[in-house]
């Protein structure tokens, strides 16, 4: 959670309110799972234990493009995971649209939604990285 510190740094911004709230999220996240990892490691079977984090479909990347990276907390938990971390991606198939962000996904050009739309679709467009792509909401 953030604190009220991190809020109101949030709410003075101004033009920067975006930016600074996903660096605030990436932040944030991996501190909270990082704590964790640090954690199930000091118990007995720890090292065993998964720990899992929503972070929407950019803060997870691993390979996060320049631009973004630090909106992400991907590459420092695969570092401190020993590479058992896992970036998972998950869209609803209503939403992929072709716009020029939609397109410029790895998976793109291989999902065709009439097709493939009223099923669960998985990708791995690099090792450890899925995308899941959720059947298409029924009308009502």
């Amino acid at each position: 959670r953030p604190a009220c510190e991190d809020l109101a740094a949030i709410d003075k911004a101004g033009d920067d309110m975006i930016v600074l709230t996903l660096e605030t999220t990436a932040r944030l996240t991996q501190a909270k799972v990082a704590g964790l990892l640090e954690r199930n490691a000091k118990s007995e079977g720890g090292k065993e234990k998964i720990v899992l984090s929503y972070g929407g479909g950019m803060h997870n990347d691993m390979s996060p493009p320049k631009e973004r990276a630090a909106w992400s907390y991907g590459p420092e938990l695969a570092k401190r995971t020993g590479g058992r971390y896992v970036e998972i991606d998950l869209y609803v198939s209503d939403f992929v649209e072709p716009t020029d962000i939609w397109k410029k996904m790895p998976w793109y050009p291989h999902y065709d939604r009439e097709r493939l739309g009223d099923r669960i679709t998985m990708y791995e467009p690099t090792p450890g990285s899925f995308v899941i792509l959720l059947p298409r909401r029924k009308p009502g």
